[in-house]
């Protein structure tokens, strides 16, 4: 697993609290099937509080929206070595979700001229198996504001390092989301959609 904070890995010991905290919440998740079960084998990963959310199943992915902060709090999904070796031309077609509420979720407009990318949880290049399954990856619910320093450099070196482990032959099952200090968050956009002050990704094989 790895955090990013300003662009920089955390320390190993939060990396392993995180860790342990997530396999809890994901075994005793197991006893009731989740909604998107095909894309969390290993359970929903746990709130740490209570919050407004949906949990949305794409074709390529599952996403648990926080409706407040208008970002995910997880993105989960299985990459295998067929979905890795996807190799689908790149379409940049950011758009609002359909299936969230106007009030309930971030706007093209909310990122434009933020300083912030439209930085992808379920990465679209790993979504290059399926014409819906990249076109959904582009959907807001599925972005955080996140610097273009970070979004192009150790986070894109990270997605790039996992789909070559995916082509080796090995499935993976892949957690991404946003990390949040405690009390109010920056925001930008006039939907105040919130920025995180890290970002983390559980990797499984």
């Amino acid at each position: 697993m790895v955090l990013f904070a300003d662009g920089a890995p955390m320390k190993l010991t939060a990396i392993i609290a995180a860790t342990v905290l997530f396999l809890s919440a994901a075994q005793g998740a197991r006893a009731a099937a989740p909604p998107c079960a095909q894309h969390t084998p290993l359970g929903e990963p746990a709130l740490a509080a209570p919050v407004e959310t949906h949990t949305l199943c794409r074709k390529g992915y599952a996403v648990r929206h926080d409706d407040s902060r208008k970002v995910p709090v997880w993105v989960a999904y299985v990459l295998t070595k067929a979905h890795a070796l996807g190799c689908l031309q790149r379409a940049d077609r950011f758009e609002p979700d359909p299936d969230l509420p106007p009030g309930q979720r971030a706007e093209l407009e909310d990122y434009s001229h933020s300083g912030y990318d439209r930085g992808h949880n379920a990465p679209a290049g790993d979504m290059e198996w399926d014409v819906d399954a990249q076109r959904q990856s582009f959907y807001l619910s599925n972005m955080t504001p996140q610097k273009h320093a970070l979004n192009a450099g150790p986070w894109e070196e990270l997605e790039s390092a996992a789909r070559a482990w995916a082509a080796s032959g090995t499935d993976l099952v892949i957690v991404t989301g946003p990390v949040f200090p405690d009390g109010q968050a920056k925001t930008i956009g006039p939907g105040q959609v919130a920025v995180p002050t890290g970002y983390f990704k559980l990797i499984y094989a």
